[in-house]
């Protein structure tokens, strides 16, 4: 049986490995998002959020548009948002995805609109393997009986909430976001 008592600073031969070193270069990373103006969200229409701001993207996996694609097979992780505004909040429901090659669908966010305090958007995440060449789009479907807005050049008003008299400024929030881990 191995003794339980192992001292590596005892020992002479004792050599500590070296920190894992990350063979991608350049990262496999990129994120883009809303700013200019906002993006109109009708009402119980599947949406593919589109951004026209790029944050970072050294392996060019954003077309520029809506879709990240992925240059090599492996684990992604896939993150996306959007805050929005204008809708019924009486009623409905609103719901965030992330999609794959158009068609599967990952890291769902749902919220009834009629939930008190709800807030103006969704956020979602998923770790999904993919393979090189399948791309990742987000998409948004609110049913609340009237159009909204994804927002990307206005600010949200949260005045007589609670939190004090207060703006947040909204135009990062809608965004989509995908790293390389593994």
């Amino acid at each position: 049986m191995p003794s339980t008592n192992f001292n590596p600073a005892a020992s002479t031969n004792f050599n500590p490995p070296d920190p894992p070193s990350l063979p991608i270069d350049p990262p496999l990373a990129a994120s883009a998002y809303l700013q200019s103006s906002n993006l109109n969200i009708p009402n119980a229409t599947n949406t593919i959020i589109t951004f026209d701001t790029v944050e970072t993207d050294p392996s060019s996996m954003f077309d520029g548009v809506s879709k990240f694609t992925a240059p090599t097979a492996g684990m992604y992780c896939v993150t996306g948002s959007v805050a929005t505004g204008g809708l019924n909040t009486s009623s409905g429901a609103n719901f965030l995805t992330i999609i794959i090659n158009g068609e599967a669908q990952y890291g769902i966010q749902s919220a009834l609109l009629s939930d008190s305090g709800a807030a103006p958007g969704a956020c979602v995440t998923a770790m999904i393997f993919m393979n090189e060449g399948d791309y990742a789009q987000l998409n948004y479907f609110q049913n609340s009986g009237g159009a909204g807005v994804a927002y990307g050049s206005d600010s949200y008003s949260n005045d007589g909430d609670g939190y004090g008299n207060s703006e947040l400024n909204l135009s990062h929030f809608t965004r989509l976001s995908i790293a390389a881990v593994g």
